[in-house]
């Protein structure tokens, strides 16, 4: 009865009082369920928390400054991804490089290792973005969970859990790590991205059931299709093409050749849904 009463608790002291009670080894019996009501409280924290913007903060959103919340936070850094990855597909600046392991003559010979690629699109991507943000490495997470990306601006940050196409858990990561660990953090309001380095089809691994993706618009809806309708909501998923057999057309969750009008209208989209989500969580 007294793990449910901490569980339906929202507050900030009680998440640190669960967090300290599933490291004590005493109450090793009672793990499993210290884990589920740790869930649970972040949860019912996060959407206690949660705050509508107010109408200049929806201008400053719309015109094109930072965000007024984690919604705007996503939706801001899928379209600072999709810039990046134009660049690198359809550029003439041979930026798939920096993903590849080369020879002494600089013939590209396998994908750099998945920390070496994060390091790459990090560095990318704070060039995107305005100093006001803090894009950082391995941020942490809970049960010291740590993600490849963690973008912050004020009281909120959005996780980016980066996967190459060729991992072994590349169907799975996105629920039992983007998902189940990083997300449920109040912080992230329960948004987060899921970048995928597409290096060829013949590197990508064959989902549990359905055909192999051949390229990365296949590859994008297949994820997309192991989201429920809650969790599409606020999971962006983000494929980059960085084969070095050439550039695939872009496919990820915002588009910077949009125009001005289109991208309000996503904004707006995000903002409808932003409310805290009912439905049952995982």
């Amino acid at each position: 009865r007294h793990i449910r009463n901490l569980a339906a608790s929202p507050t900030r002291s009680t998440t640190e009082t669960l967090d300290k009670l599933q490291d004590n080894p005493e109450l090793l019996a009672w793990h499993d369920l210290l884990i589920q009501a740790s869930e649970d409280q972040r949860i019912r924290r996060r959407d206690a928390e949660y705050r509508h913007p107010d109408i200049g903060q929806v201008c400053q959103t719309l015109g094109g400054k930072l965000p007024t919340n984690v919604s705007d936070l996503c939706a801001l850094l899928a379209d600072h991804l999709d810039e990046i990855n134009v660049q690198i597909s359809r550029g003439n600046a041979n930026g798939w490089r920096q993903y590849w392991n080369e020879d002494e003559y600089g013939r590209p010979t396998s994908p750099k290792p998945e920390n070496s690629c994060r390091d790459a699109v990090l560095y990318s991507l704070r060039k995107h973005l305005p100093p006001e943000m803090d894009p950082q490495p391995e941020g942490q997470y809970s049960r010291n969970k740590r993600t490849d990306i963690r973008v912050s601006y004020r009281d909120f940050h959005v996780p980016i859990e980066i996967k190459q196409n060729s991992c072994t858990k590349l169907w799975r990561s996105i629920k039992e790590q983007l998902i189940q660990q990083y997300t449920i953090d109040p912080g992230t309001g329960g948004y987060g991205i899921y970048l995928v380095l597409w290096f060829g089809k013949e590197e990508t691994k064959p989902p549990p059931a359905g055909p192999r993706p051949v390229d990365p618009e296949s590859l994008k809806r297949q994820l997309s299709s192991t989201l429920s309708e809650s969790e599409a909501r606020k999971i962006f998923i983000c494929v980059m093409d960085v084969d070095k057999k050439g550039a695939h057309t872009l496919e990820s969750d915002a588009s910077p050749r949009s125009s001005k009008g289109e991208k309000e209208n996503r904004v707006m989209d995000h903002r409808v849904i932003e409310a805290p989500d009912r439905s049952p969580h995982l």
